[in-house]
C-alpha cells in the first residue's frame, strides 16, 4: 500500500487482500463524544496503535492493518494524526494544529494489537464490520453537550454542523428533513446514530463520555480488557468537557433535546 497523502491505496490490482485478524479493533462513535481520546490513549499502550481518522474503505480495513503492523514491525514510517508536538492527538479538530503525518513508531511490543478509529462513515456501515468480527468500541455522549460541541465555536464548520440550507453536508441527503430547525435536524442524527450503538450494545463496548471522564482509570481497564491489550501505565489529563460554562445557548439546547430526543433515555441521559 502507499499513501498518497489523504489516503492509502493499493498500487497493484492483483495485492493480495488478506482475511480479518483478531488481533485488531475498530474505534466509533458520534462525532465529538471521546472517540480522538481513546484512540490516543489506546495508542499509549505497550502493544496496541490506534490509526484515527486514517483509513475509510471498509473491505481493505485486513490489508491496511496487515501492511501497517508490517511496517511498524520493519520500522518503516506509518501516518497518525498527530498535534504540533509531534504527539498522538486527542482532539482531531484542532485545526492547523493537527495534520496527518508520517512517523516510525518505536517501542511497542511484538504481537501488537492495531486499532482503527472512523466515527460516522463507520456507523453508517457498522454491519460489514461486524460481519468482519472485529471488536467494536462505541462512544457516546450526553446529546445536549453533543450538540453543542458541534456547534461551538472551536469546530467551527464541523460536518455536524452543516445540516440546514445551503451549507448542508450532502451526508444528511438521506434524512427526510422538514421545517425542522437546525438544532431539531441535530437531535434527529443524535438519535439515528445513537439507535445504532444501542441496536449493537450486546456484541459491541458501548462507552459514555462521561463515564470515561468521572473515571477514566476504570473505564480504560475495561477497554483494554475487552480488546485485550496491556493497559497503558499513564493516563492524559482529562479535562470534563461537558462544562455548562463553555456553551453559551445551553439552555435553549437542552429544551431542543429534551423535547425531541426519542434515544438519549436509552444510555441514562
Amino acid at each position: 500500500m502507499n499513501w498518497d497523502g489523504k489516503k492509502w491505496y493499493f498500487d497493484d490490482v492483483s495485492e493480495t487482500i488478506y482475511s480479518p485478524s483478531a488481533m485488531d479493533y475498530i474505534v466509533t462513535g458520534i462525532p465529538r463524544s471521546g472517540t480522538s481520546l481513546v484512540s490516543a490513549i489506546l495508542s499509549s499502550s505497550t502493544n496496541s496503535v490506534c490509526f484515527n481518522e486514517i483509513h475509510y474503505d471498509i473491505p481493505t480495513l485486513p490489508s491496511f492493518f496487515y501492511e501497517m503492523r508490517e511496517r511498524i514491525y520493519s520500522h518503516q514510517s506509518v501516518v497518525m494524526m498527530l498535534d504540533e508536538g509531534g504527539t498522538t492527538t486527542t482532539d482531531t479538530q484542532k485545526g492547523d494544529e493537527v495534520s496527518k503525518t508520517n512517523t516510525v513508531i518505536v517501542g511497542k511490543e511484538q504481537n501488537i494489537h492495531l486499532g482503527s478509529k472512523v466515527n460516522i462513515p463507520y456507523l453508517d456501515k457498522i454491519q460489514r464490520i461486524q460481519s468482519m468480527n472485529y471488536k467494536i468500541i462505541a462512544m457516546v455522549r450526553d446529546p445536549i453537550f453533543n450538540i453543542a460541541s458541534w456547534n461551538s465555536n472551536e469546530v467551527n464548520g464541523i460536518t455536524e454542523s452543516r445540516v440546514d440550507g445551503d451549507q448542508q453536508h450532502s451526508r444528511w441527503n438521506k434524512f427526510s428533513f422538514t421545517d425542522e430547525s437546525k438544532l431539531e435536524r441535530q437531535v434527529k442524527i443524535w438519535d439515528y446514530y445513537a439507535e445504532i450503538i444501542e441496536s449493537l450494545s450486546d456484541e459491541v463496548m458501548v462507552v459514555r463520555y462521561e463515564t470515561l471522564i468521572s473515571n477514566p482509570t476504570k473505564t480504560m481497564y475495561e477497554m483494554c480488557d475487552f480488546l485485550d491489550i496491556n493497559t497503558p501505565t499513564e493516563m492524559p489529563e482529562l479535562i470534563d468537557g461537558n462544562d455548562e460554562n463553555k456553551y453559551p445557548h445551553l439552555e435553549e439546547i437542552t429544551d431542543v433535546v429534551n423535547q425531541n430526543s426519542t434515544t438519549k433515555h436509552l444510555f441514562g441521559y
